[in-house]
């Protein structure tokens, strides 16, 4: 088995302007089987194939996360506080290939209820 960690993945809410209602979050940009609804407490699988970042250039996709505590509060200044941050448990894990974020790529996850931080 894998070792796990620790990290913050961002999240919308399920209202125009991503505010989370308390209830239901949305994954960011893909959905995962089919829904873009977040699951909560149970681990999550991403299919490894080769997809391309923003400037054209390829890696194996996977669950984005920031690992370290400090990145994601850095993200959501940067972002000026548009996503919700949950904590999650991640395996399988290894660095986006050419971010300076801080951003990880992981196959499994699973997002932590009750985590979201202040």
């Amino acid at each position: 088995m894998s070792r796990t960690v620790t990290g913050w993945k961002a999240f919308r809410g399920p209202d125009e302007e991503g505010r989370w209602d308390g209830k239901s979050l949305h994954f960011l940009f893909h959905g995962h089987g089919g829904s873009r609804l977040v699951p909560m407490d149970r681990w999550l699988h991403a299919k490894a194939r080769r997809v391309r970042d923003g400037r054209g250039r390829w890696y194996r996709s996977g669950f984005h996360f920031l690992e370290r505590v400090e990145d994601a509060l850095a993200f959501d200044r940067l972002t000026k506080g548009k996503y919700v941050f949950f904590l999650v448990e991640a395996r399988r894990t290894r660095p986006k290939p050419r971010s300076r974020a801080g951003i990880r790529l992981a196959q499994d996850i699973k997002v932590l209820s009750g985590t979201m931080m202040q």
